[in-house]
């Protein structure tokens, strides 16, 4: 998932090292909250600052490129849970950011995020349901979002046991979220994601049941 395509070619190579120098940023902040050394006011510094960086047009890309990294890269993980707590975040506030031709790529993004943390850390994982629940909230383009995810989560059927456990956290996160009203929606597109989720009904009740069979 990246903005930059929308810059210049100028643009998008700043934009890359910025990200590359945010991303950094963000691992030395949690660096030094972590570090039983660090004085107070230093860890009350790094706090602000994450603060601050989630709600920069950066934070977009740095929080997906934080989400790829292996754990034993970003200390105790903590840089992960705050990278899924910034995307929910910004797409449940900034939405506005995101030029339409990126929504696709980030849902995508989003979903393969969350099927590299299905078996965990659950935090991280609920944090990722909950954003793509916001997510599909928004976009309206995406109209036939419950089939499509089980469609996707189910197969290929080898590995659709390992991918259970965020199909089923996805699914209970979507009625949550379509009542969510700090989501800044129309009524209009509220009511018609409540009448999407009405309509999968059927599908869900017979997906519980094969996995009640199991």
């Amino acid at each position: 998932f990246c903005l930059s395509y929308t810059l210049s070619p100028q643009s998008n190579a700043a934009a890359h090292r910025l990200d590359s120098l945010s991303m950094e940023s963000v691992l030395e902040a949690f660096r030094v909250q972590q570090d039983p050394q660090a004085r107070p006011e230093h860890i009350r510094d790094a706090n602000l600052w994450l603060e601050r960086f989630q709600s920069t047009t950066e934070a977009w890309t740095v929080a997906d490129g934080l989400l790829s990294l292996p754990a034993e890269q970003v200390g105790n993980g903590s840089a992960h849970v705050f990278a899924a707590q910034t995307l929910r975040a910004k797409i449940q506030y900034d939405w506005a950011e995101l030029p339409p031709q990126s929504h696709a790529a980030l849902r995508d993004s989003l979903l393969a995020h969350a099927v590299r943390y299905s078996a965990g850390p659950q935090v991280v994982l609920t944090q990722l349901c909950l954003a793509v629940a916001t997510l599909a909230l928004h976009m309206e383009a995406w109209g036939q979002a419950v089939p499509e995810l089980i469609g996707r989560f189910t197969s290929p059927p080898a590995e659709a046991l390992s991918k259970l456990p965020c199909l089923l956290e996805l699914l209970t996160v979507m009625p949550e979220e379509a009542e969510n009203f700090k989501v800044a929606v129309m009524p209009r597109r509220r009511d018609e994601f409540r009448g999407l989720l009405r309509g999968a009904g059927p599908q869900v009740v017979a997906l519980l049941g094969q996995v009640q069979e199991q």
